[in-house]
């Protein structure tokens, strides 16, 4: 049986990536898969290769997979398929399995599908490039051939046709960067300064023949722009970077890949340099897609602190000073830890001054985290004071110490406001200043937002802003799509303006609708802070 109209699929699929709603993406998905092993013809090539890059575009890695996995052991086993089957792979850090395919596509491709060997050829540098990044740069025998595999597979494209393959060789070029300063010697190759005059003078070739909105001029920006880095050109490099991030389509893949790049690769210090400047305007566009995750080191806002105040680009990006004061914010957020396991949060949690939420608590710093992190009412599974302590990562060594809860000055049962108000055993230096309280909820439409800091799974202090559109709320409780993981209960909730609007607590992908439509859905669930407050008072 032949399919019938596949492009079902791609539509219905490019409208729920659009939303990121990946409950419904997964949905769709899974049909696809159960058809594709019951029907005797291969998923028909054109619509395949779509949908793998719209979940590609927006980073639903694990979707990505399964599905392309169905369409190869369906039959589809064109060379595109099975190189979005390793990218897959790559982008979730499974590269034992992806170099597997590579391999062979390499082989199959080799003098059938220039193109395509080309690309494969690209992600097996890739895969070899993350296998020495992961090994932290040593510069023993095995990660130096490590390194010059990655290089040669990227610098071999190159080098047959340079203008067509600008991407390979600034990634070269990177590396071999990268190589200098880990004291790898890599013969056989270039200077990188004479690589990147190579790359910069085809890049000006290409610019001067396309238009902006054109697919090439945003590559051979996103090129360009390395190209420049890897010869110290500040200028050039601003110039062509705005011209990258001005680019319309730009997708939460590609700006969280140019970000790897320049954190793993070039190493840019975020406090200095460079790196001061360029960090913080890709951060800000990827803030802004759908998809996106900006994990923040320790010392990471201090570092953060730019200069540069122009806004680069069109009417979808946002001053640094919102992304600034997102960082400032940051300061505030601590993980609940136990001395057990000092290095996996139990949750979040964060400062707020007492007098915002009651008056007679004075200016007092209290830490506000869920009923069901640290309580003392015995409410299961949670820590007792005498059991929590609390770090704030953001804040860097001057905070390594880790406070403990003195006591609980106020709390409210999970099934209520969730909500538990802590003294600490010491004050806390350097947290900035307080959190601005949301006067009113942003009104329920398309573009209402919410931004959450916390640590998910209990690790790293991250801003996630994965599909962060605010559903509906009623007297007491905030529904909204953006997900979050295990560590992350107790975080503050934010609206666009990073003034507090909420507690995390929860969520769910079978949560009942709120205000009584009829009805369920998948969800996260916040306690908005004026109940709090209210509750306290």
């Amino acid at each position: 049986m032949a399919w019938q109209n596949p492009k079902h699929l791609t539509d219905a699929l490019s409208a729920a990536a659009r939303e990121h709603d990946q409950q419904s993406a997964a949905e769709l998905c899974e049909k696809v898969i159960e058809r594709t092993r019951r029907d005797e013809q291969p998923f028909p090539f054109e619509q395949a290769k779509l949908a793998l890059e719209i979940l590609r575009a927006q980073r639903m890695f694990p979707l990505m997979e399964r599905l392309a996995d169905a369409f190869l052991q369906g039959g589809q086993r064109h060379p595109r398929i099975r190189r979005q089957y390793a990218q897959a792979l790559l982008d979730q850090g499974r590269i034992s399995s992806a170099l597997s395919v590579l391999d062979r596509l390499v082989a199959d491709t080799a003098r059938k599908d220039r193109r395509e060997n080309a690309e494969a050829l690209g992600l097996l540098g890739r895969a070899h490039k993350q296998m020495y990044v992961d090994g932290h740069g040593e510069a023993s025998r095995r990660g130096g051939e490590t390194l010059k595999l990655a290089v040669n597979c990227y610098y071999d494209v190159y080098q047959k046709a340079p203008s067509e393959y600008l991407w390979h060789g600034v990634n070269a070029l990177a590396l071999l960067r990268r190589a200098e300063r880990d004291g790898v010697r890599l013969r056989g190759l270039p200077k990188a300064e004479v690589l990147a005059e190579q790359v910069l003078a085809f890049a000006r070739k290409i610019q001067a023949r396309t238009r902006p909105s054109d697919a090439e001029s945003h590559w051979n920006s996103a090129a360009a722009f390395e190209a420049a880095l890897g010869i110290d050109r500040r200028d050039e490099v601003l110039l062509w970077l705005e011209r990258y991030l001005s680019s319309e389509g730009l997708t939460a893949f590609e700006l969280a890949s140019t970000r790897r790049q320049l954190v793993e690769v070039w190493q840019l210090d975020p406090g200095a340099g460079i790196g001061k400047e360029v960090l913080p305007l890709v951060e800000t566009k990827l803030l802004r897609c759908w998809g996106a995750k900006v994990e923040l080191k320790p010392g990471g806002p201090e570092k953060r602190t730019v200069s540069l105040e122009r806004v680069l680009g069109d009417t979808s990006y946002v001053p640094i000073a919102w992304y600034r004061r997102g960082l400032e914010r940051c300061t505030r957020v601590a993980r609940v830890e136990t001395e057990f396991d000092p290095d996996q949060g139990f949750g979040t949690g964060f400062v707020v001054r007492g007098s915002d939420l009651k008056t007679s608590l004075g200016e007092a710093a209290y830490l506000v985290t869920n009923a069901h992190v640290v309580s003392g009412k015995g409410v299961a599974n949670a820590l007792q004071p005498e059991q929590a302590l609390v770090s704030f990562k953001a804040l860097g060594t001057a905070q390594d110490r880790r406070l403990k809860v003195k006591r609980v000055k106020w709390e409210s049962p999970p099934d209520k406001l969730d909500c538990a108000l802590l003294e600490l055993d010491a004050p806390v230096e350097g947290l900035g200043e307080g959190y601005p309280l949301a006067a009113a909820r942003p009104v329920k439409d398309e573009s209402a937002r919410v931004y959450i800091i916390g640590h998910p799974k209990g690790g790293t202090l991250s801003i996630s802003l994965n599909d962060n559109r605010l559903l509906d709320y009623d007297d007491r409780l905030l529904h909204y799509r953006a997900p979050t993981e295990g560590g992350s209960s107790g975080s503050p909730v934010f609206n666009e303006e990073w003034q507090l609007l909420g507690l995390h607590h929860g969520g769910g992908k079978d949560i009942a609708r709120l205000n009584q439509e009829p009805g369920r859905y998948a969800a996260n669930e916040g306690i908005w802070i004026e109940a709090i407050r209210k509750g306290i008072s």
